[in-house]
């Protein structure tokens, strides 16, 4: 690794400051170097070290700070050394399993994944072999100048990518035993693209039962004090002006940050009985609508904002939209100018509003802003020049992508008719272009599929003959194994869902298949079969990726007001 690109790299994890201190740059540069420590890895040992010693979120990586950790990996260096020559070379050594970092969100940089946001810490798993894993993904690296909460395309370094075997490229592994047969002259033996994941799928294998109702509410408290943050840049409020509290009474208008929640029913009390009752009413007559979640449904005269306990003290307060409220879409928009007839709003939406609170236990909004847009994914001109036009990538040819959802099957029968119909398709060259015509689109570069495979509601499964391994081995497992010997450059991810029956968990978010079942009862073919957790987001080529078997949209439409 040459020091432009060791400094580059530095940069993108820690921030542009590193790379304008001189003292600081030959530090962290020397420890990468001598101790063969990548930039990603020095950013975590400094997440710790800042954890463990209490630091403010806001502090940087300093000279002394990087002095310190160069003598904590020199002894973690130094006694795994003893500990080898004491155990033989061949001793295994522990390992410590992989963590979503709650401080991910240190010096401005928030996680990007689904767990981080529920505070979700992993299950520590069993020593994987050393030949690896087949059915997990290497993970792709999350960019710290990324300020948005969620991981997506805009988390992708310029510099480490998929592509390269530092952000960890896809290796293709097989036992000997289940080899795929020589393909026939002409055909590619390797896949045509590369598959990384933004997240670790290690961190999805979560007991729900361990998670505590504390470390919830503090990740979900700590994402509107990042959002703050997010919108006082997006939108340009300055530094001194802070946020303030729409609980509290304020003679002039101020900002204020917080969370869209619908009103609770009223309490049991006598004067919540007076509530319940002109509630009830308003149901008869159909003006208010339960949600699916047994809550009040978003109404004008229903929605109250959660602050945090930084801004608000958690508190809830009730919201009134002014007559000519000013709604920004976008850090770019002017603004409706008070003519907006319509306004869009969800539980759990995080806004930044500007009014009054002049004493009547309601916080009336003259101007809503809505936070901006995810970036777009990151990519050198070199990698996307690479897939498109190398040759033993696409070679100029167009990316094929095929995606198809389950139930595979009818509730009438486990014959998985469509599923058939759907790989004699593929296996005879790719979907059609028109059904009018012989004319195909061609073999898929990637296959995605989306459970349930077998799902557990289904009414003739308890009375099946074969097991739900021997089902699934039967029609999935083999028509896959057909597809990949005739066209091995095919990729295949199978995502799971909640009403899967060979899946252990059957909560969400839920991890994958599980390696033993995937290749040993499931039957699944090595080499070219991803399994990925539900819902997961990954990198095809410069293509961002995101899948899961939940109708995110659809739950967030029903809500909406």
């Amino acid at each position: 690794m040459v020091a432009s690109d060791l400094t580059v790299r530095l940069s993108e994890h820690f921030g542009a400051y590193i790379a304008c201190d001189p003292s600081l740059l030959t530090e962290a540069t020397s420890i990468c170097t001598h101790y063969a420590v990548t930039p990603e890895d020095l950013f975590y040992k400094w997440e710790a070290f800042a954890i463990n010693n209490k630091l403010p979120k806001s502090e940087p990586l300093t000279v002394d700070h990087a002095r310190e950790l160069r003598n904590i990996i020199a002894a973690t260096v130094n006694a795994n050394a003893a500990a080898s020559v004491a155990g033989g070379e061949n001793a295994p050594t522990a390992q410590t399993p992989l963590k979503p970092s709650s401080a991910l969100n240190r010096g401005g940089r928030i996680a990007g994944d689904f767990s981080a946001m529920l505070g979700i810490k992993s299950t520590p798993n069993k020593s994987a072999a050393v030949g690896g894993n087949a059915f997990q993904t290497p993970v792709r690296s999350a960019s710290t100048n990324f300020n948005s909460p969620f991981g997506g395309p805009g988390a992708t370094p310029a510099s480490a990518s998929a592509y390269k075997p530092s952000a960890g490229h896809l290796p293709l592994t097989g036992s000997g035993s289940q080899l795929a047969p020589p393909a026939p002259a002409g055909k590619k033996t390797s896949s045509r693209v590369s598959l990384a994941m933004a997240t670790d799928p290690k961190a999805w294998n979560y007991r729900y039962m361990f998670e505590k109702k504390g470390e919830r509410s503090q990740v979900l408290d700590d994402r509107i004090d990042d959002y703050a943050t997010i919108l006082r840049t997006a939108y340009s409020i300055d530094e001194s002006e802070e946020f303030g509290d729409p609980s509290l009474p304020s003679q002039e208008p101020i900002w204020v940050v917080g969370r869209i929640c619908p009103a609770l029913p009223a309490p049991e009390s006598s004067a919540g009985q007076a509530l319940r009752a002109k509630a009830a009413t308003r149901a008869k007559a159909g003006d208010d609508e339960m949600s699916a979640f047994g809550l009040p449904k978003l109404a004008e005269t229903g929605v109250v904002l959660e602050s945090s306990r930084t801004m608000g003290s958690g508190n809830r307060t009730p919201l009134v939209f002014a007559k000519g409220c000013i709604v920004k879409h976008t850090p770019q928009d002017v603004g409706t100018g008070g003519a907006a007839t319509t306004l869009s709003l969800f539980p759990g939406q995080i806004v930044l509003c500007r009014g009054i609170n002049a004493g009547a236990d309601k916080f009336s909004i003259s101007e809503i802003c809505f936070p901006p847009p995810l970036p777009l994914a990151v990519h050198t001109v070199d990698e996307a020049l690479d897939h498109s036009y190398s040759p033993n990538k696409l070679n100029g040819s167009s990316l094929n992508i095929v995606a198809a959802s389950g139930p595979f099957t009818s509730d009438d029968d486990l014959k998985f008719a469509p599923w058939h119909r759907l790989m004699d398709q593929l296996e005879s060259g790719g979907l059609p272009c028109d059904p009018s015509t012989d004319k195909r689109r061609g073999v898929p570069d990637t296959l995605i599929l989306t459970g349930p495979f077998l799902s557990s509601q289904h009414p003739l499964l308890p009375f099946s003959t074969q097991t739900p391994s021997d089902l699934f081995a039967r029609h999935f497992s083999t028509r896959l194994q057909t597809l990949l010997e005739k066209f091995p450059s095919t990729m295949v991810v199978l995502i799971p869902s909640t009403y899967d029956i060979l899946n252990i968990h059957s909560a969400y978010p839920q991890p994958s298949f599980a390696k033993e079942d995937a290749v040993g009862s499931m039957g699944l073919p090595k080499g070219h079969v991803r399994c990925l957790p539900n819902p997961s987001v990954f990198y095809v080529n410069e293509l961002v990726v995101g899948v899961t078997s939940a109708d995110s949209l659809g739950d967030v439409k029903a809500e909406e007001m």
